[in-house]
């Protein structure tokens, strides 16, 4: 499963700003798209913002019931415990803490808004992105046959596969809200499934390539 760290304005931006691209990142999380890989540093820096009075005014919600949204949320998170000493960032220190629990909690990406951490694009491996553009690497091809429905999540490296509004069209690629992966069936067997995911893998590669 994909691993990512979300800096403290995704969770602030997903609160006040329902359907935006962050909101979106919760619902995957909700959904078990991803793990979540924080600490505790992180989970206060993100409470401390939700508790600023201005954004208070937007979102309505009392502390109590922040603490309820963020259980919810970290219940299946994995907590890193915040050893490693890193100054990578030298003009935003304290944005190191991300740094540090990516590295710690071996994610995928780091998901930002932040102009400091998005100049590092990749670092140690890890791929530094903002929550618009890790939805451009997560394809959703839903192919519908009578009650059937196959779909297979197509995730490519943001740096190697960069994905089009051209291929999108071509294949008719569908996001609906947050739930990026779907596969059931009802009358079509498992063979046929993967033959289905095969061939729209391999329009994928022709195209890319």
């Amino acid at each position: 499963m994909i691993r990512a760290v979300l800096d403290a304005n995704q969770f602030a931006s997903a609160l006040i700003r329902p359907g935006s691209n962050p909101a979106r990142i919760l619902d995957c999380l909700k959904d078990n798209m991803f793990q979540l890989v924080v600490s505790e540093s992180i989970v206060e820096e993100i409470k401390r913002i939700l508790l600023y009075p201005k954004l208070k005014k937007i979102h309505g919600l009392e502390k109590e019931e922040i603490d309820l949204f963020f259980d919810d949320l970290i219940a299946f998170a994995y907590f890193t415990p915040e050893e490693l000493k890193l100054e990578a960032v030298p003009n935003d220190p304290s944005d190191n803490k991300y740094l540090v629990c990516a590295v710690e909690g071996k994610a995928d990406y780091i998901i930002s808004g932040d102009h400091h951490l998005l100049a590092l694009g990749i670092w140690e491996g890890i791929n530094i992105i903002t929550a618009k553009k890790i939805f451009r690497f997560a394809l959703l091809i839903r192919i519908k046959i009578g009650n059937a429905t196959a779909a297979t999540l197509v995730l490519t490296h943001p740096y190697s596969f960069p994905c089009s509004a051209s291929l999108f069209a071509m294949v008719g690629i569908l996001f609906r809200g947050s739930r990026i992966f779907q596969a059931r069936s009802t009358t079509h067997s498992v063979f046929d499934q993967l033959i289905i995911t095969l061939n729209i893998n391999l329009l994928f590669l022709a195209y890319i390539w």
